[in-house]
């Protein structure tokens, strides 16, 4: 399965899940930007490599469900050499963001022998939450007179 059908599959499950496909959403207190591979929590902006964001969002398709190690590698390292270092790897830098212990779990929780269950509440993002653009806004033009 080539790499572009296997993100296909993570965003056609996400919007099944109510995550919606490439749709900003929140897990938690997190605000997650899919298009942008962005995850902001607590005002700090994250970046992540897209197959961490490919990890978060096929357990956002599923909330409160458990994923198994193999759906995860069969779907986010589809026909590459993806491995249980990989799949632990994103799991690990995710809960670094979302500040959770692994020990007593808010956001993400391993199922042992099983897979990893996402607990955060999921939700569409609210237009507020966004974070903005951090290009500058072009200068106002010259001001005319009404008419």
């Amino acid at each position: 399965m080539s790499e572009y059908r296997a993100i296909g599959r993570i965003e056609d499950a996400a919007v099944a899940g109510g995550a919606g496909a490439g749709a900003d959403f929140t897990a938690g207190e997190a605000l997650v930007q899919p298009s942008l591979n962005r995850i902001t929590v607590r005002g700090q902006v994250h970046q992540v490599e897209p197959k961490v964001m490919q990890v978060l969002l096929l357990m956002a398709a599923r909330p409160g469900h458990v994923v198994g190690r193999e759906e995860f590698l069969d779907t986010v390292w589809a026909g590459t050499l993806g491995d249980d270092y990989l799949l632990n790897r994103a799991v690990s830098e995710l809960r670094r963001i979302f500040g959770d212990d692994p020990r007593s779990p808010r956001y993400i929780e391993t199922i042992r022998k099983g897979g990893y269950r996402l607990l955060a509440p999921i939700a569409p993002a609210r237009v507020a939450m966004a974070v903005p653009d951090p290009r500058p806004a072009p200068a106002p033009g010259p001001a005319t007179a009404p008419a």
